[in-house]
């Protein structure tokens, strides 16, 4: 069991990357009835920046050229991802930007293919089939019509995507530490940026916004996105996307667990669907 639990460490890491990065969804929620989404998504990443920066100061340092411009890069990614995923939900069902999101997977292996000549083996194929017809049964419970913020929805998905691939193929001979923490301090700056555009910083007093703020900096994003840039040094963009898409699974398993929402016979069906494709991948990708 040690020995198994060594050789697929990073994809474990992974799966806790898409675990904690679940909780977000509903944190996030609960803050924007205290703030807006800029000043939530501005709290958010300089404060993962502010608590890692000190802490990993000396596995930073000195900062390379190549590893502050793929932070910006990879930061740029991320806030446009996280941006269009917050205000999409507003406008749209769960039911639509869980599906939509979820299509990360899919845009992973394309992207791969389009712009680094990237072939889609048999086993790659096998595990999308999987994984999309798992959130197929784990998110369309209801009707799918279309809604304004589903477009915006879609737009998070190419982001995430392309976020996962850059990440995979920027981060050679770079020091993955230094650049998950500095992805952190351009996306602080951009959403600061787009908070003063659209209308000035307000600063939320309710410990309601600071208790959830406080889970969201530590795990859903100081903790997410440097395990991320580390364990994509050691498992392929399209594993890790799959690996990702694990993300709503949690979701529902929580939402089972804390808001007491029923699972019926497909979303076990297509949680089950999901994690087969992780394990799919996992075992049969060099």
């Amino acid at each position: 069991m040690v020995k198994l639990a060594e050789k697929y460490k990073y994809t474990l890491c992974l799966v806790s990357v898409a675990a904690f990065w679940s909780t977000s969804y509903g944190l996030s929620k609960i803050c924007q009835e205290y703030a807006t989404a800029y000043t939530l998504l501005t709290f958010r990443f300089l404060g993962a920046f502010l608590i890692t920066f000190p802490v990993l100061y000396k596995r930073i340092m000195p900062l390379k050229k190549k590893e502050i411009v793929c932070s910006a890069q990879l930061g740029t990614l991320m806030f446009l991802a996280c941006l269009t995923m917050v205000l999409g939900v507003k406008s749209t069902t769960a039911t639509n930007a869980g599906f939509l999101v979820g299509m990360s997977v899919v845009f992973v292996p394309v992207i791969l293919r389009i712009f680094y000549k990237v072939k889609i083996s048999v086993h790659t194929m096998v595990a999308l089939a999987m994984s999309v017809a798992g959130i197929c049964l784990l998110t369309l419970g209801g009707e799918m019509g279309f809604h304004s913020g589903d477009l915006l929805c879609l737009v998070c998905a190419v982001c995430y995507a392309s976020y996962i691939v850059l990440t995979g193929s920027s981060l050679r001979r770079l020091n993955p530490i230094a650049v998950g923490v500095m992805q952190f301090l351009f996306m602080g700056i951009y959403s600061a940026a787009a908070d003063f555009a659209v209308g000035g910083f307000n600063f939320p007093t309710s410990p309601v916004f600071w208790s959830g703020m406080a889970v969201m900096i530590v795990l859903g994003t100081a903790y997410c996105f440097i395990m991320q840039v580390i364990s994509q040094q050691h498992v392929s963009a399209t594993a890790a996307g799959i690996t990702l898409s694990l993300e709503p699974v949690f979701s529902a398993f929580f939402a089972y667990f804390t808001l007491g929402e029923r699972l019926g016979l497909s979303q076990f069906a297509g949680a089950a669907l999901m994690l087969g494709g992780v394990l799919w991948i996992s075992t049969r990708e060099r």
